[in-house]
């Protein structure tokens, strides 16, 4: 394993303590072709108190109107 393996391994464990949602975010803009060592830093550095707090680790509730 490189050094570099393991940075990815600490800052993505960081970044799922963030949780589902912007664990989905950081995944999305890794599909859309960010590179995997720009994301997971940025991502890894949001306050996680903050995030919970606020609500922003959490998708919105589902809204389903019956017709």
């Amino acid at each position: 394993m490189t050094p570099r393996d393991v940075r990815r391994q600490r800052l993505a464990m960081q970044v799922h303590t963030l949780g589902p949602r912007p664990m989905l975010e950081a995944k999305q803009e890794i599909g859309a072709g960010a590179e995997l060592d720009s994301v997971l830093p940025l991502y890894a550095g949001v306050n996680v108190d903050l995030t919970h707090t606020i609500g922003a680790d959490r998708f919105p509730p589902s809204v389903w109107r019956v017709i």
